[in-house]
């Protein structure tokens, strides 16, 4: 019965100005019968919404249908009693307004109601580098929006008037009320929808969403985001493999009380979910890029395949002051803490981040200087572009079961 009103009060608040014209004019239903349909209908999804289960217990409440109900339930008593279908029309001019409060409300006491609803969508956005600027942008389009909701209200209002103020004859404001708020209203409201969108495509594409190894989440992207391309062009590796594999790689670092992890550098992706890993459980990698050991038997799996299945744990806090990184230089192994390296990532992303970001193929990362190879491998990680690695030449095949 819930879904029925649901589906029922949907209809009616879309197509509502249509149909109290359909009902006047076409089938010439009086106006005091009209009301009362109205008046059960909104009645009936009123008490559908506020009522309680059977076991008693509390149930949510769809905010939205209480309100629709209550101002439909409202317009149609006054409509009954005094047989005028004025009030009726007074409806598209109260929703107008109600969505003006909710939005503006917002502008005072933020988050603003455009950014919720992108946070809703895209969960990375809090804690990320563009978050500021997400914020503005979505003040900017949360007033954009009010001043529509402004201009629709008053557009409303003139054309549930437009008999005394154009002195036209009843029935011919009723079609000026029904034209407008039946269809010039969506119209205008569609437009809107799709010019911001093209502008927030636009926008989107130039913003810088990095997102360090220090303060990733497991909402810092989308699942289905590509980090990594194998050597065919076909194989690919996603934020959700990124999080499932090294949660079975901190499983497994976890379960010895080796301080340091030995690490091969000679599969990017692989170096990079065992470096992850690694900094995660706060031992102190020591990346091989001579390639004379494998990794350790305990990060090592029992088969020739890793089993990994979706990930099931948060991503552990991370101090950059206190991970440390060991590297070849000179012949010994050279101590580089992550706050260093991050700093040296910041400096890129300031200096040329904008032109990363609009460059489209994979990139590939030399290893000619094992520093400056790991911090261009996290600067490629950090801003979520994609490099090339050898998926398919693994020593370990790591597939991803979900």
């Amino acid at each position: 019965m819930k879904k029925l009103m649901t589906v029922i009060m949907l209809i009616l608040s879309i197509v509502y100005p249509v149909i109290v014209f359909v009902f006047l004019y076409f089938l010439k239903t009086p106006v005091r019968v009209l009301s009362l349909f109205i008046i059960i209908v909104a009645a009936g999804v009123f008490l559908s919404v506020t009522s309680r289960k059977k076991d008693g217990d509390k149930k949510s409440i769809d905010i939205k249908q209480v309100i629709t109900s209550v101002l439909l339930l409202t317009a149609g008593l006054l409509c009954l009693v005094t047989n005028k279908i004025f009030f009726l029309k007074l409806y598209s001019v109260s929703i107008s307004a109600i969505f003006l409060i909710l939005f503006g409300s917002t502008l005072f006491f933020e988050p603003t109601m455009i950014f919720r609803f992108a946070t809703l969508a895209d969960k990375s956005i809090i804690g990320s580098s563009c978050e500021n600027q997400v914020r503005k942008y979505c003040r900017t389009v949360t007033i954009v929006w009010c001043c529509f909701f402004i201009l629709n209200g008053t557009i409303s209002t003139v054309t549930a008037f437009s008999q005394n103020i154009f002195h036209i004859t009843e029935e011919q404001a009723d079609k000026v009320w029904t034209i407008y708020n039946g269809a010039v209203s969506y119209v205008l409201m569609g437009l809107l929808f799709a010019i911001e969108f093209c502008i927030r495509k636009i926008y989107d594409s130039h913003l810088i969403k990095a997102v360090p190894v220090s303060k990733m989440t497991i909402y810092s992207r989308k699942e289905s985001h590509v980090l990594c391309v194998g050597c065919n062009g076909r194989d690919k590796k996603t934020w959700g493999d990124f999080l499932s594999e090294t949660e079975f790689y901190r499983n497994r670092m976890n379960e010895k009380p080796d301080e340091k992890i030995v690490l091969s550098a000679e599969n990017e992706w692989n170096l990079l979910t065992t470096l992850c890993a690694a900094i995660q459980c706060k031992k102190r990698p020591v990346i091989d890029f001579e390639n004379t050991n494998a990794l350790p038997s305990h990060v090592q799996a029992d088969s020739d395949t890793v089993k990994i299945t979706k990930h099931s744990q948060p991503i552990p806090e991370i101090d950059r002051e206190k991970s440390i990184i060991e590297v070849p230089h000179n012949g010994s192994l050279s101590e580089i803490s992550l706050s260093s390296i991050e700093d040296q990532i910041d400096s890129v992303i300031q200096a040329e981040g904008k032109k990363l970001i609009l460059q489209k193929q994979p990139s590939s990362v030399e290893k000619n200087d094992p520093e400056q190879y790991i911090v261009d491998l996290l600067l490629l990680f950090t801003l979520g572009k994609k490099f090339y690695s050898k998926l398919n030449c693994d020593s370990q095949n790591v597939s991803t079961e979900n």
